[in-house]
């Protein structure tokens, strides 16, 4: 069983598939650590304009994936039944308040 580097801390009777989940665990974990790591340096080091054209870039591809998804939901549009078909409890009770509203 001297497989695996957490041996010593986990104990004998655990399951061997168990202990090869946990490793993949702590391995993922210090993955995304070296990687947030990675980033911090990154940024830290990096000159005022670079993260200016970054902040600028990130900007116009947020703005653009807005108008996209816009666009898409607009191309999309569902029948009032399909609408009434997945209406919540919450959804009814203000459908029926709205309509009450009307009709005064």
């Amino acid at each position: 069983m001297g497989y695996f580097f957490l041996d010593p801390i986990l104990p004998d009777d655990l399951n061997i598939g168990l202990k090869a989940f946990i490793h993949v665990l702590v391995l993922l974990h210090a993955g995304v650590l070296l990687y947030w790591v990675v980033l911090l340096v990154k940024s830290l080091t990096m000159s005022p304009e670079e993260k200016a054209r970054q902040q600028k870039e990130g900007k116009e591809s947020r703005e653009r994936y807005e108008k996209q998804w816009y666009q898409r939901r607009v191309l999309f549009s569902v029948s009032y039944t399909h609408l009434r078909a997945h209406e919540t409890r919450h959804d009814l009770v203000c459908r029926l308040l709205l309509e009450k509203k009307k009709k005064k």
